[in-house]
């Protein structure tokens, strides 16, 4: 089977007849991407300041990467409810089944989203945009779309996310490969049974090892192939109550300006202090102490030598994470010694 490499296999030419469809459209606003970023600003800018907006998606529904991210293991790396909009109409009455949700529950949160905002009546699917030209005797964005369409806007925003491109290996052998091969960004929405078949993973990024980890509860045999050793912390992950959620709901708008102010918009900051303005044995704790309660969710500010400040820290966690491989060959093989590149 060959390797899906072309998105435009899922963007035929479209028969639909309403407005956010029609060729030579004329609007405001044209936002790229139906995802987190495009269904906000859509809300924002059509249902709060008055404009005249569309959506160009390339894909059939709502969702962005989770629309696209069906492979197995697919979840997202933060927990709700930071992961989530801020817009009290939606916060309100929506309740999380787990601490760190997976793509079927971020579907069915996108489809509540629809319900409560009705972003879709001017959305248009399968709309690849394939080029953009500022019109300097129009003062408008002129656009394509792959299947021939052109669009005219004051304002074009790309809300396509900040790794929407694709990587395809050009490893020689791919095109004569007889075996069963997928891209994860490319996962057939009914699955890809894997029950007693030998099955290769090649990367260990977050999707990688979250394949990997599916894959070995039912494969024959999973290979893994690494360049560069990464490191996994526990998730912490559990289930939520409603009860639980209800209650944190009380102080939600006060998490969310609060998230505005840190250094990387989660519920959390920098600890007050360097790294090393701590003994060996109270900077150990304090690692331990974050270890224990959500994988070190927070972290010491900067110090005069990160480098060093970096390596202490990966080493706790290697040295925390060690107990979880199978053998201590895998463990060391696998380990890395030095700070990991971070990545979600």
């Amino acid at each position: 089977m060959p390797l899906r490499t072309d998105i435009s296999l899922d963007t035929p030419g479209v028969s639909n007849t309403s407005d956010q469809y029609a060729d030579n459209l004329q609007t405001d606003v044209l936002i790229v991407g139906a995802g987190f970023g495009g269904v906000y600003l859509m809300h924002k800018l059509r249902d709060e300041l008055g404009f005249d907006c569309k959506i160009y998606e390339a894909g059939k529904d709502l969702g962005g990467i989770w629309h696209w991210n069906c492979y197995p293991g697919a979840r997202v790396d933060t927990q709700v409810p930071i992961y989530e909009y801020s817009i009290e109409k939606i916060w309100r009455d929506w309740t999380w089944t787990e601490k760190y949700p997976d793509h079927n529950e971020l579907r069915a949160y996108f489809e509540y989203v629809e319900e409560k905002l009705q972003i879709k009546k001017d959305t248009a699917f399968d709309s690849r945009v394939v080029g953009a030209q500022f019109n300097l005797e129009t003062h408008r964005w002129d656009v394509k779309t792959q299947d021939g369409r052109t669009a005219h806007a004051k304002y074009l925003i790309n809300a396509i996310g900040f790794a929407a491109k694709r990587y395809f290996p050009d490893w020689q052998g791919l095109d004569t490969f007889k075996g069963e091969m997928h891209h994860s960004s490319f996962w057939p929405v009914d699955g890809v049974p894997t029950k007693g078949k030998r099955v290769a993973v090649i990367g260990t990024g977050s999707t990688g090892i979250q394949l990997a980890q599916e894959a070995a509860k039912d494969a024959k045999s999973v290979t893994v192939f690494q360049r560069t050793p990464n490191l996994c912390l526990p998730m912490r992950q559990r289930k939520l109550t409603k009860e639980e959620q209800d209650e944190d709901k009380k102080t939600r708008a006060e998490l969310y300006k609060y998230r505005m102010t840190t250094f990387a918009g989660f519920g959390y900051d920098f600890a007050e202090k360097n790294t090393f303005d701590d003994t060996e044995e109270e900077r150990e704790a304090f690692f331990e102490e974050l270890w224990q309660e959500v994988s070190f969710r927070r972290d010491h500010r900067q110090s005069p030598d990160q480098d060093m400040t970096d390596n202490c820290c990966a080493t706790h966690r290697a040295d925390s994470n060690s107990g979880s491989a199978p053998t201590k060959t895998i463990s060391s093989t696998a380990r890395p010694t030095t700070k990991p590149t971070s990545s979600g």
